[in-house]
């Protein structure tokens, strides 16, 4: 098995709910965190891989997608003093990506919107 980059916004609708769950059990994470897991189709379901307490390689794809400064205005929200200002700075940013998209990111960190793969540009 190895890693091959990512696909962003992602098609797959995974849920997200055991993901959070297990970020939270992790003792003295905040900030970004990331976690790796593998989506199953058929059934669906989400395989944790590990947890990280940094940001990973995704990381490069949703910076190119957001506007400047929209991760750092999200981390300094830090639910729970206004989860609601919190949840909305995060649905914000969900639909940058979904606006912006796709784009590939290689595991190097490389990121090509996929017109540019189309048009071979890579």
């Amino acid at each position: 098995m190895s890693y091959r980059g990512g696909l962003l916004p992602t098609r797959i609708k995974a849920d997200l709910a055991p993901l959070i769950a297990a970020a939270e059990a992790v003792d003295g994470l905040a900030g970004l965190v990331g976690v790796d897991f593998v989506q199953r189709h058929d059934p669906p379901e989400s395989v944790i891989l590990e947890i990280n307490p940094r940001a990973t390689t995704s990381i490069v794809g949703i910076l190119a997608l957001c506007r400047p400064g929209a991760l750092a205005e999200l981390w300094a929200l830090q639910p729970p003093d206004d989860l609601d200002a919190w949840l909305a700075a995060g649905e914000s940013i969900r639909r940058e990506i979904r606006e912006r998209g796709p784009v590939y990111f290689e595991p190097s960190g490389r990121v090509l919107r996929l017109a540019e793969l189309a048009g071979g540009g890579r």
